[in-house]
């Protein structure tokens, strides 16, 4: 597990098998499965672009671990998120398919990782985005702020200003494509958006799902990790069979979703159980009495080393990553529980 450096790892046993030490480059993980991997990128392009379905117009790019969509309408490019990691890679991949303009731009959450490689679009263009992200982009964009803007993120730069709001259960018609909007329950942020195209069953959700992956640390940086899991079920309860979900290399099926579900849930009850294995008074004796801190580090670190353990022994080999972010998302559990 990626602890190498900490005062904790020096007291415990390593009990996972990824294995990172900055001090001498040492990078040990297990093979990752084959069907975590989606197209082949070509590096020296830098990204892979591809049809969802053929003949739908609506398209994916990928560099391997960002992804944004795109469609044709006959009336302009509908674009949906711009992650910074690409450049102006995305406006490249569009001009490798149409001719037509980008006109539309959705955000579909309000981190920057997603949205501030917005700069590449043309001035003009209509963004849409729920109010609460509206809100959160025209906060950012303010003058005196002190916190820096979305731009400092990755070579990204200022993100521009929503311009049309929408809500759960609307659409957006443009030329031959319809999308609906549909607001999830409050889990990798307050105010996540899912983007439906009816018409060719595409579904796009970001930050939620991993396909082939565990989920990144802190199950993605979950802002609620009780409405985790309802997201997951609200996600699959709409009608859809291929899905963007704004990380990896690959699209996500059904079936994706139910395995990162099973993965959540199987997290959480291995945390329960580590809870009531590991004993508070083991940590002390490990950690001496002089540092209370330093004690409830300890114990935080046997808890989630302990939880680790138990669910990398069922998801090594059948999801990739199991044995990097497992410690990490079962610190971010062990937190939950014990505050809620």
């Amino acid at each position: 597990m990626f602890r190498a450096l900490s005062l904790v790892a020096l007291l415990l046993p390593v009990t996972a098998l990824a294995q990172v030490d900055t001090r001498d480059d040492t990078v040990t993980a297990a093979e990752v499965p084959s069907a975590a991997y989606g197209p082949k990128v070509d590096y020296a392009i830098g990204y892979a672009v591809d049809e969802i379905v053929p003949g739908s117009g609506a398209w994916w790019i990928t560099e391997g671990s960002h992804q944004a969509m795109f469609l044709t309408t006959g009336e302009g490019v509908v674009v949906v998120d711009a992650p910074p990691i690409f450049g102006v890679n995305i406006a490249a991949a569009i001009a490798s398919v149409t001719d037509e303009p980008v006109t539309h731009l959705v955000y579909t959450h309000a981190h920057a990782d997603h949205i501030s490689g917005a700069y590449q679009f043309p001035a003009g263009i209509e963004i849409l985005a729920t109010e609460p992200v509206a809100e959160a982009v025209a906060l950012s964009n303010a003058s005196g702020r002190t916190l820096p803007p979305f731009g400092t993120f990755v070579g990204g730069q200022p993100v521009p200003d929503v311009t049309r709001i929408v809500a759960d259960g609307e659409t957006l018609t443009v030329g031959s494509q319809t999308l609906r909007f549909i607001e999830l329950p409050v889990s990798h942020t307050h105010n996540d958006l899912m983007i439906l195209i009816p018409k060719h069953r595409i579904a796009m959700t970001v930050d939620i799902v991993w396909a082939g992956w565990i989920p990144f640390q802190a199950l993605g940086e979950a802002e609620d990790i009780g409405g985790y899991v309802a997201a997951h079920d609200a996600i699959l309860a709409e009608e859809w069979d291929v899905m963007v979900s704004g990380h990896v290399g690959r699209l996500a099926t059904r079936e994706d979703v139910k395995t990162n579900r099973a993965y959540v849930v199987d997290l959480v009850a291995s945390v329960m159980r580590a809870l009531q294995l590991v004993a508070y008074q083991d940590a002390a004796e490990r950690a001496g009495y002089a540092n209370p801190f330093l004690t409830v580090e300890v114990y935080f670190d046997m808890v989630a080393a302990e939880a680790a353990k138990d669910v990398e022994s069922r998801w090594v080999g059948k999801l990739g990553a199991a044995d990097v972010w497992t410690y990490a998302n079962a610190r971010a559990v062990m937190m939950w529980l014990r505050l809620n």
